[in-house]
């Protein structure tokens, strides 16, 4: 049995069918993939306090923390203004280093998770592509 032609077939039919738009269409729903980089400063504040004991000290790192979200946009072409507004999950978290005197040495990594909304006012100065957004995030820990 040769399936070679039965292959060659199928991969012809996946690579032609696609949908052609004459225009595109105002409304949008899409996902959104992303990262950044965060720090909780004053952790050290809560960990010990300032009179407890001395010679020891605290660094504060950098973490990288993910984001995702799926957001809905909707923009008619050749209009300067657009809205979106979406959903996210996000980090914010840091890495707190203590080292003392007594070689007492250790990292503590704190993560806090958020849910959110946002709602975006979008201008589009050359009515499409580009755009410039106004607007705001509220998110629960």
């Amino acid at each position: 049995m040769n399936i070679t032609p039965k292959i060659g077939v199928l991969a012809t039919l996946l690579l032609v069918n696609t949908n052609l738009f004459a225009q595109e269409a105002p409304f949008k729903l899409g996902v959104r993939l992303g990262g950044g980089m965060s720090v909780n400063t004053g952790m050290d504040k809560i960990l010990v306090p300032e009179d407890y004991y001395s010679n020891y000290n605290f660094k504060d790192k950098w973490q990288i923390t993910p984001t995702v979200g799926v957001f809905a946009q909707y923009h008619v072409d050749g209009s300067i203004i657009g809205v979106e507004g979406g959903f996210s999950y996000w980090q914010k978290a840091s890495q707190l280093v203590y080292n003392d005197n007594k070689e007492l040495n250790y990292k503590v990594i704190p993560r806090y998770n958020y849910i959110g909304v946002s709602a975006l006012l979008k201008i589009y100065p050359w009515r499409k592509g580009f755009n410039i957004s106004i607007g705001g995030r509220a998110g629960a820990n």
